[in-house]
């Protein structure tokens, strides 16, 4: 039988609300922030209740004595809602860390070359304990140090994990900042044990004849790489021929400076493709050849206000092509959190016949490792469900 219990301030509201509450659900996502709702149907209004920055905890569990924290955070907005015969509005719910990252927009340029130092130059100020694991330690190129502009230090902190080829969550109190490669082990040594997941890959196992079957519906697809569709190639390298489609290709810089293609020069190259070696010669060679009053006849700086970070042109490789699951719970399991490493089994082991496409399974008959990126748990119709999506 699921449990379930709303606290507000640590004070239990389960006998208050029990007749009001609708659904109950809390969804986490890598390098997005984890999102708690309260969906209430009601003939009364509790707006007086929920008041925007008031401290909630949703708890869900299969016994009355062992219920999770699903979400410990704050409310964040007021609920949107319907007034018909009742009123219905759901309430959004932020966790508590990512909150306090989140308050205050900020303008600053990282004065280090080391991304695991500007990781922690952003949470230090804060009263969390985090844990930053970077592969790539290759120093930042000083025309390309990172400028964070008007944004919250978790949405910067969000947007250069992306950059970076890193996942970034939160798990009890600590936030990790992980290389995408690594992050997935990570999440099965820092995690909730419950007595159903005792291994640390979390079983994936359908018609399976050597454990306990958990799934109740899987589907698959392709997964394409981001930001392109079947066919469209993940990132396009510099040196690939390609329309030309903004001013801020190929920036260059001279005399101590970042410069791109005037409008007018840059109408010139879009006719004639072949002028772009003569610009960019001229831009190369400029600090021996031209003043910076010349370049200005082709060129236009680029202002100090503009971000100089670029973007790799490498995909991330959590976003690499490849197979996706989504996945549906038989029994919903509220302990279960991205990022985990799961293992899809399926079939006989002693004849190696798996019910499912081989493809699913490139490196073996009936085995497979996929990664956990998204987890959704929610209370609904009485009961508990879970369903999560991995990839490879």
């Amino acid at each position: 039988m699921p449990f379930w219990d709303i606290l507000i301030s640590d004070v239990s509201c389960v006998s208050m609300l029990k007749k009001s509450i609708a659904s109950l659900s809390c969804e986490y996502v890598l390098n997005a922030p984890a999102i708690g709702q309260i969906a209430f149907k009601s003939h009364s209004d509790f707006e007086g209740m929920f008041m925007e920055g008031m401290p909630v905890t949703i708890q869900m569990g299969w016994s009355p004595t062992d219920l999770v924290d699903m979400i410990h955070g704050e409310v964040v907005t007021r609920p949107d809602g319907v007034a018909s015969s009742e009123l219905s509005y759901t309430l959004t719910i932020m966790d508590k860390k990512q909150v306090s990252l989140s308050k205050e927009a900020k303008n600053r340029v990282f004065k280090s070359v080391e991304k695991n130092l500007i990781v922690d130059e952003i949470l230090s100020p804060y009263n969390i304990d985090f844990k930053i694991e970077i592969a790539d330690t290759t120093p930042i190129p000083q025309i390309n140090i990172p400028i964070q502009k008007n944004e919250t230090d978790m949405e910067y902190l969000l947007k250069i994990s992306h950059k970076w080829n890193c996942l970034c969550w939160i798990f009890d109190d600590t936030i990790y900042f992980v290389d995408a490669d690594k992050a997935h082990e990570y999440g099965n040594i820092y995690r909730t044990k419950s007595i159903e997941d005792i291994y640390s890959d979390y079983d994936l196992n359908y018609r399976y004849d050597n454990g306990t079957n958990n799934i109740a519906k899987l589907s698959w697809k392709k997964k394409d790489t981001k930001g392109g569709g079947a066919g469209t190639p993940g990132a396009t390298g510099t040196d690939e021929a390609g329309e030309i489609k903004k001013p801020t290709d190929f920036e260059v810089e001279a005399h101590g400076k970042m410069w791109r293609f005037s409008p007018a020069t840059l109408k010139q190259v879009k006719n004639n493709p072949n002028l772009i070696n003569k610009y960019i010669n001229i831009l190369k060679n400029s600090d021996y050849y031209e003043t910076e009053a010349s370049l200005k006849k082709y060129f236009v700086p680029i202002t100090h206000n503009m971000s100089t970070e670029k973007s790799s042109s490498s995909v991330a490789s959590h976003k690499s092509a490849g197979i996706e699951l989504s996945i549906n719970l038989n029994v919903g399991d509220p302990f279960l959190r991205p990022p985990r490493k799961g293992i899809l089994q399926c079939g006989t082991t002693a004849t190696e016949n798996s019910y499912l496409p081989s493809f699913l399974f490139p490196e073996g008959r009936y085995k497979q490792y996929y990664n956990i990126n998204k987890v959704k748990t929610q209370l609904n119709s009485g009961m508990i469900k879970t369903s999560l999506v991995a990839s490879r």
